[in-house]
């Protein structure tokens, strides 16, 4: 019966015992030094030695008993050497071998990585302080342009009742998104589609409001849902006698929301005679809250819509937005 490749029995190994320890010898060094290059201890293991010297395993067995004692012994000590090799290797230095130079680039990631933390932390500190005081600025800016409002406000207020001019003025000029938000008799203030087309036509009441050849104050309504805009519109004591009024009655929230407006505005601006006049609502968030739950079904907003509205309101930048009078109105 024929053995396969990898059974086919070894041919007897002729050589002498100095022979044989030298090819151990000659084959621990070679893979112990492999070993080190690579980390794995295993690379040298007295069975790699053994099978890399063409040694059979026996020669390191101590029961084996032989009649050359003193080869037994050499033997022996180069089974001891191998497994000394094996026990202390954690201990050799690894710095040129492949698991060394890894650990050695790691820690350097890691110093590198401490390092760029602390940068990283120095640098958000740095934008951090320039925040402060950018919003140090802004806020002084911001008293700036509310003492302004403010001295329009009272200038305003003082001058309201003697005007010289007077003209007669049957109804005032209402250009207003609500007014197209309802559908089949309901009020559909969450239609996207809807919305967009009552932005589009309120846009075109606007121009249509400006094109007349008349002298006309343009009220722009400031403040969330609830605020009393509808209110203030429909009370005709809120109007000046010497324009006629034409009043946008939408939330206008930000500067970017009135802009859309002051474009249209300004596309009469220098042919008719038109003022502007920012009317700015000052309502608590808890009046909102309870006007809100007055509203019929259909027109009641959540508390979050409501407070998040009350939230981003923005004051007019005076820079910007090209008003010619504020008003203040406060509840109550």
């Amino acid at each position: 019966m024929l053995l396969s490749d990898n059974k086919k029995k070894r041919p007897y190994d002729k050589r002498s015992h100095d022979d044989r320890i030298g090819a151990l010898q000659s084959a621990f060094i070679e893979l112990s030094a492999i070993a080190r290059v690579t980390g794995l201890k295993t690379d040298a293991s007295a069975a790699k030695v053994l099978k890399k010297a063409f040694v059979n395993k026996s020669f390191f067995d101590e029961k084996k008993k032989t009649k050359d004692t003193v080869s037994k012994q050499r033997y022996l000590q180069m089974a001891q050497e191998i497994k000394d090799f094996q026990d202390k290797f954690n201990e050799l230095p690894h710095e040129d071998t492949i698991l060394g130079k890894a650990e050695a680039r790691k820690e350097k990631e890691k110093d590198r990585a401490i390092k760029a933390e602390k940068e990283l932390v120095s640098s958000r500190e740095q934008v951090a302080g320039l925040y402060q005081k950018i919003a140090k600025l802004q806020n002084r800016n911001k008293d700036k342009d509310h003492g302004l409002i403010e001295l329009s406000h009272q200038a305003l207020l003082a001058n309201k009742q003697n005007t010289s001019n007077t003209v007669n003025f049957a109804s005032v000029a209402l250009v207003s998104p609500d007014l197209y938000l309802e559908k089949n008799g309901r009020y559909c203030f969450d239609d996207e589609a809807l919305r967009s087309e009552a932005w589009a036509r309120s846009e075109k009441d606007l121009h249509e409001a400006l094109c007349r050849e008349l002298p006309m104050r343009v009220y722009m309504l400031i403040g969330p849902g609830c605020a009393g805009k509808s209110y203030w519109t429909n009370n005709t004591k809120s109007y000046w006698n010497d324009r006629h009024p034409v009043v946008i009655d939408a939330t206008n929230l930000s500067t970017f929301q009135r802009m859309k407006w002051f474009n249209i505005i300004n596309q009469y601006i220098r042919t008719n005679d038109i003022h502007i006049c920012g009317v700015i609502f000052l309502t608590p968030l808890d009046t909102l809250f309870e006007r809100n739950n007055l509203r019929i079904q259909g027109k009641k907003m959540s508390d979050q819509v409501i407070k998040d509205k009350f939230n981003a309101l923005e004051w007019p930048d005076l820079k910007e937005e090209k008003f010619n009078e504020i008003v203040v109105v406060r509840h109550g």
